[in-house]
């Protein structure tokens, strides 16, 4: 009988496609094929549309039906200012020019319609990589190579930087004298955040991002405020990062990561950390819905071994005793120490 429980993916390299899509239609600036850097605009929309109407029709003495015939410039072209749209040829020859910079849009019933665009709403690709298809006309996805790392939260933001760690175990915390001129721009790597002034320091010296193991409920709602991404690997309380995860970081200090934070549950999607390298053509995509199986290395999600890392030795079909009097099914698994501990499947997390 196969069982399927929380999964995590946590691996120092693997291929990553990121869909990178707009709030809405709009337009594709990255081609299928093109290389992106982080701060590339991919795609944009219009957030606000306002039109110039001229009344071409009566400036050039013609029904409105004869407008079409005199436009000289072809439909969604761009215009200047003072661009000629339509001229009428002869002894009492006329112009009509674009009353404003834009794109036309339209003739209407003898009228020209001039689409000016006030502000636009734009993405970046946030990640390295290559544009491997486009999302209907709402966005690109991008494919890449590197390590990836799921989260448990995230504050809604996104962003990217040099990865620094600022501390030197997966419990350190970040205290304020470490938040120096120097780490503008870097996101920033730490055991744990304890200090709602350190969160607001963080963002006065202008940094990129933070990732933690975990924090206060007290200090999510606050990041929520922040102008720059949190993610958390453990989850809200004051759990230590994995030494696995922070092993992983340790490994790529200084390269660029990106802060995924903005995720959305109901597409299934999770807080992402995710750090490229060059291609290795071997690498492929993970599949994560895989059913448990003996040796696979496991987080536990509950106390009391909550946060603490090890590998399944043992399946139980049948439901097992606990302490609390309950039955529950689960497997037995090694923890790093050496103990043996009965665990219900709903506080595994597997790690692959």
């Amino acid at each position: 009988m196969e069982h399927y429980v929380h999964t995590t993916i946590i691996q120092p390299h693997m291929k990553i496609r990121r869909e990178r899509v707009l709030p809405q239609s709009g337009e594709m600036i990255a081609k299928i094929g093109h290389e992106v850097t982080p701060g590339l605009i991919v795609a944009r929309t219009p957030l606000q549309t306002v039109f110039a109407i001229v009344d071409a029709s009566q400036m050039l003495g013609v029904p409105p039906e004869k407008v079409n015939e005199l436009v000289i410039v072809e439909k969604s072209s761009v215009v200047d200012e003072g661009t000629v749209l339509a001229q009428k040829k002869g002894v009492r020859g006329r112009q009509v020019l674009s009353p404003a910079a834009g794109e036309l849009y339209d003739v209407i019933n003898g009228r020209i319609f001039i689409q000016q665009t006030t502000d636009w709403v734009e993405t970046r690709a946030l990640v390295s990589g290559r544009v491997v298809s486009h999302v209907a006309d709402r966005g690109v996805v991008i494919e890449t190579y590197g390590a990836f790392i799921q989260g448990i939260w995230g504050s809604r933001q996104e962003n990217f930087g040099k990865l620094k760690l600022m501390s030197r175990n997966n419990n350190g915390f970040l205290a304020k004298d470490q938040l120096t001129s120097d780490v503008g721009k870097l996101i920033l790597a730490v055991g744990r955040l304890e200090h709602l002034e350190v969160l607001h320091l963080a963002q006065e010296m202008e940094v990129a991002g933070i990732i933690a193991g975990s924090m206060s409920a007290e200090l999510c709602e606050a990041a929520y405020k922040l102008n720059y991404p949190i993610i958390l690997t453990e989850g809200i309380g004051k759990q230590s990062m994995s030494p696995g995860i922070f092993s992983l970081l340790q490994k790529v200090e200084g390269r660029e990561t990106s802060l995924f934070a903005n995720y959305d549950t109901s597409r299934g999607q999770r807080p992402e950390i995710i750090i490229p390298e060059p291609a290795t053509p071997a690498s492929e995509a993970v599949q994560a819905n895989k059913p448990l199986q003996i040796g696979q290395k496991v987080r536990l999600l509950r106390p009391p071994f909550v946060g603490q890392t090890g590998e399944i030795i043992e399946i139980f079909t049948l439901s097992q005793l606990l302490a609390t009097g309950a039955k529950a099914q689960g497997v037995n698994i090694r923890l790093a120490d050496g103990h043996v501990v009965f665990v219900p499947f709903a506080n595994v997390d597997v790690i692959i």
